[in-house]
């Protein structure tokens, strides 16, 4: 593509890549397209950078622009929607700028990222969000231990801080970053090649298939990021892929940070608990700054009790525990109301389903969604204090299959509740953990029977098979995992 038949041309860019902009223009000797630099860090939140670069466009056709390049690459979704009115539109085919910066040549797929690398580049290196920054900022606001302890989570997954040698930024002093970053993080230091083709194809009108162009009205998706029909749920939804059976480079990294996840933007536990709007806030950071292949809406252990009406404390800097029990006597097991688990009668997980609702909306096209539940056992635990539960599985064992079937039930409604939201679920009981109980008592209480109409089917471990064949007969986009 000839660019010198367009009058004015603007590259509106992230500063993040300033340097990889800055060598393709002094490559190339160019001088007759304006940049407009944009604040990084819009990348932190997809919705937010969407408005902020689309406001971007507008001002450059009010300045009489016939054609804008973008220096953004899928960014989270957030470059979905971008459009034109009268000018043409060019951005690189790429998820973000660092799969951009990994591409040496042309793009033969979609993911150049390698699995426990944390990246490099002399822009990330002077970012705000950058490790020892963050590390400090923790370190001001809660003191050495807590500071380490929330780096240590975050930097679980990583074996080594990554430079990418784009060519395009003296290497010494990110080289000298990486290696304090490494020795901070007892981490590896490596070096990787990288390049800047891609930029230099975008600027340079040289527009092949990794290059995006639209004509004005028409508005940039997701699918057009794909690669010989990878699509970005694809691409994003390791777990999903895993459960599938599809072919994968790695396990995936879901940490659950449900009692710490606040703490990641500077609030309480209690906070999380206030609103659907306050849970999505925390997995959208938890995501941004740990890279999670699944996001997660807590249920929780007490979920279930806590619908029947056993009484929770409101604890502020972490998990609720219980204050008292709903049920006080096992004989009165059967005055349990089965439907006080349902989404209409129980505001806890009509909070959760709303969550989990925001969150396939806002972030279904990069990462899946879970809702984590426990098993039977646990949530009978929830409604009956566990020791006089444990005694009664030997002197009461009817009593306690009943309330493990009452249980049970309320998890298969609970889990329907949440697959309507088009979320996978995660059950654990730790219960039923063969610390607390014996094989013995696992085997009689926890791996229980139950009749249901016209068949008698067993359960195994903490009725996950019946939520499997629920799965089956109701075709649900329930996941259950062990």
């Amino acid at each position: 593509m000839d660019l010198s038949a367009y009058k004015k041309k603007i590259l509106i860019a992230c500063s993040m890549i300033e340097d990889e902009i800055n060598a393709a223009f002094d490559h190339f000797e160019i001088h007759d397209i304006e940049i407009w630099w944009q604040e990084r860090g819009h990348h932190n939140d997809p919705d937010k950078l969407r408005e902020v670069i689309q406001a971007e466009i507008a001002r450059a056709e009010s300045a009489g622009a016939d054609l804008i390049m973008l220096g953004y690459g899928l960014c989270g979704n957030g470059a979905v929607g971008w459009h034109t009115e009268k000018a043409v539109l060019a951005m690189p085919r790429f998820d973000d700028c660092v799969n951009m910066m990994l591409c040496t040549g042309k793009r033969n797929k979609r993911n150049y990222l390698s699995a426990g690398h944390m990246y490099l580049t002399g822009g990330w290196s002077k970012d705000e969000g950058a490790l020892l920054d963050m590390f400090e900022s923790y370190l001001a606001k809660y003191g050495k231990r807590k500071a380490d302890k929330l780096m240590k989570m975050m930097l679980d997954s990583y074996t080594s801080v990554t430079v990418i040698d784009t060519g395009c930024y003296e290497m010494e002093p990110v080289i000298a970053y990486a290696d304090k970053c490494a020795a901070r993080f007892c981490l590896e230091r490596r070096i990787v090649p990288g390049g800047n083709e891609v930029m230099q194809k975008l600027i340079t009108g040289n527009w092949d298939e990794d290059i995006i162009v639209k004509k004005p009205g028409s508005a940039v998706t997701e699918e057009e990021f794909s690669f010989e029909g990878e699509t970005g749920a694809e691409y994003g939804q390791l777990l999903r892929r895993t459960f599938d059976g599809k072919e994968v480079d790695r396990l995936p990294a879901m940490p659950m940070i449900d009692s710490v996840g606040p703490r990641l933007i500077g609030e309480n536990y209690r906070f999380k608990k206030l609103s659907a709007e306050n849970q999505v806030l925390v997995q959208k950071k938890a995501y941004e700054l740990l890279g999670l292949d699944g996001l997660s809406i807590e249920y929780g252990l007490h979920g279930i009790g806590q619908a029947c009406g056993t009484v929770l404390g409101d604890n502020e800097k972490s998990a609720a525990h219980i204050v008292e029990h709903v049920l006080k006597d096992l004989k009165d097991v059967d005055n349990l109301d089965p439907e006080c688990v349902l989404r209409k009668n129980d505001p806890w997980i009509e909070l959760c389903c709303t969550a989990c609702e925001m969150l396939v909306e806002q972030m279904g096209d990069v990462v899946g969604t879970s809702a984590s539940l426990t098993g039977p056992l646990t949530a009978a635990a929830s409604i009956y204090p566990i020791p006089l539960l444990l005694k009664a599985t030997r002197k009461q064992p009817d009593l306690v299959h009943k309330l493990l079937r009452f249980s049970t039930d309320a998890l298969i409604a609970v889990s329907e509740e949440f697959a309507k939201c088009g979320v996978d679920i995660f059950i654990c009981d730790p219960v039923a953990s063969g610390d607390i109980i014996s094989e013995k008592m696992y085997r009689g209480s926890a791996l229980h029977k139950r009749t249901c109409t016209g068949n008698t089917e067993a359960r195994s471990r903490d009725g996950v098979s019946h939520l499997r064949k629920y799965k089956q007969d109701h075709r649900s986009n329930a996941r259950v995992g062990m």
